[in-house]
């Protein structure tokens, strides 16, 4: 029994030196990329809306200290990994700033349609190593940690889409209102980013009925409402309010948001909240 245990321990021994020395062999030392952070011009948009459409950004490193030997900035489209493009190479100074035309764009990627996108990315080189911005796969390889380090901005995502008219979504519009069940509104144009729907209540059990502000940025087609109180009375709570964001796809004329619904004491979730012209 003595010679068991202990034959059992020997062979436990083994395996433990023998594995640590696998371990030791084989193990790659650990490299530290450095990657792109991506800032666009305050003056430029990711969406391409017409032929005219022109980009300004800059790239920087996020560790400034750890030097690149040499850097390329690289497009996908549509994230299939046969059309990756070099659109800058030879870049050994950061930062640097680059323009790109609707016309560079379709030099590279061929014809850019109405839902299509380009993710521009950066290559970098450490050392004699290259590591690339864009898996087999079409996905960026930065890790899902790295992006959410503060200030991390490690792609930048270009979308063709239909030019925005908010006038189009001026008049009666037809609701997918999962919050209160409004099937349609009157909506008016406050501004050239803002519109309000007009008398959102009206009918219902709340009065006065309200008026709905929905604010738009132009630059990306997102939109929010600023958390505005529905009814202030909503027994035996207080204070009933909405609050969301969204998108605005403005091929298919239709505004999309996710709100929350709260009041004073909690929250009742989120609801979708659609506007179709």
């Amino acid at each position: 029994m003595k010679k068991s245990k202990f034959n059992i321990l020997l062979f436990s021994l083994l395996t433990l030196i023998i594995t640590s020395c696998k371990h030791g062999e084989y193990m790659p030392d650990i490299q530290r990329a450095n990657m792109a952070v991506f800032a666009l011009d305050e003056n430029s948009t990711i969406l391409i809306s017409d032929e005219t459409y022109n980009v300004n950004f800059n790239v920087s490193l996020y560790y400034p200290n750890d030097k690149v030997t040499e850097a390329r900035i690289v497009g996908i489209k549509n994230g299939d990994p046969s059309t990756i493009k070099i659109l800058k190479e030879g870049i050994t100074e950061f930062p640097i700033n680059m323009e790109l035309s609707f016309q560079d764009l379709e030099s590279k990627f061929e014809s850019i349609k109405e839902g299509d996108q380009i993710e521009i990315g950066m290559d970098v080189k450490m050392g004699t190593v290259w590591f690339s911005a864009f898996g087999p796969d079409g996905k960026s390889t930065v890790a899902s940690d790295a992006i959410s380090l503060p200030g991390s901005n490690p792609t930048l995502t270009l979308k063709r889409v239909c030019p925005l008219v908010l006038d189009d979504f001026v008049g009666t519009v037809t609701l997918n209102d999962g919050a209160y069940g409004v099937p349609s509104a009157q909506v008016v144009k406050i501004s050239d980013t803002e519109l309000e729907i007009q008398g959102y209540t009206d009918g219902a059990d709340i009065v006065p009925p309200v008026n709905i502000r929905i604010k738009i940025n132009p630059q990306d087609y997102t939109v929010t409402m600023p958390k505005q109180v529905i009814c202030p009375d909503y027994a035996p709570y207080h204070n009933f309010s909405y609050e969301g964001s969204g998108t605005i796809d403005t091929c298919n004329g239709l505004i999309s948001l996710s709100i929350a619904v709260t009041v004073d004491e909690g929250s009742f979730g989120t609801f979708p909240f659609e506007i179709k012209n």
